[in-house]
């Protein structure tokens, strides 16, 4: 992706996963500042005119983001926090092939980690990338995690959790990710 310019070869269409509440914008704007141009993203509460509270989203809300997902090559998943939506919206994408790419950051509250209890969360994402490292060190020794990037093996996956020295390689490092899935014995074509 990085190795080439824009004009040699189409976007990369990625939707964002991640909880809309406005107190967690900024860091997901933050987030997304990361990826360069390569990347065509959709950001449901900034791109979709139906995002209200969520007692008050109406079924537009949910079908424009299911279009996008639709669309998309990557899900990516915004972490730790997240909601029952998030989860959904996981699920959906693994489903259809998607890859899914959560970004984990710190994980110090009990708040921050109660996402490991969601196992199937955990089955349907594909790959993690965290700058942090203890959450590295959390994440690459949860036995859910061991085991999936042991049965991955056999499809010629190297590994489910990354660690990234620098915020700015997160292109670079999905850029990597997305040829490693396109040479596994099982992707979506």
């Amino acid at each position: 992706m990085t190795n080439k310019s824009n004009f040699d070869m189409k976007k990369v269409k990625v939707y964002i996963i991640a909880n809309i509440h406005p107190s967690r914008h900024n860091y997901i704007e933050k987030v997304c500042s990361k990826l360069n141009s390569d990347f065509e993203l959709f950001k449901p509460h900034v791109d979709n005119e139906y995002n209200l509270n969520n007692s008050k989203i109406e079924f537009g809300a949910f079908y424009k983001d299911k279009v996008e997902m639709d669309k998309a090559e990557i899900s990516l998943v915004i972490m730790p926090l997240f909601g029952r939506d998030c989860a959904c919206e996981i699920g959906y994408s693994r489903g259809i092939g998607n890859c899914v790419i959560a970004w984990v950051d710190k994980m110090e509250s009990k708040q921050e980690q109660d996402w490991l209890n969601d196992w199937m969360v955990k089955g349907f994402i594909d790959y993690i990338i965290t700058p942090n490292k203890k959450s590295y060190k959390l994440l690459s020794n949860n036995p859910l995690i061991l085991e999936k990037q042991q049965f991955e093996k056999q499809f010629g996956k190297k590994k489910v959790v990354y660690f990234l020295n620098f915020w700015q390689d997160l292109s670079e490092m999905i850029s990597q990710i997305l040829i490693e899935r396109k040479n596994l014995k099982r992707c979506k074509e």
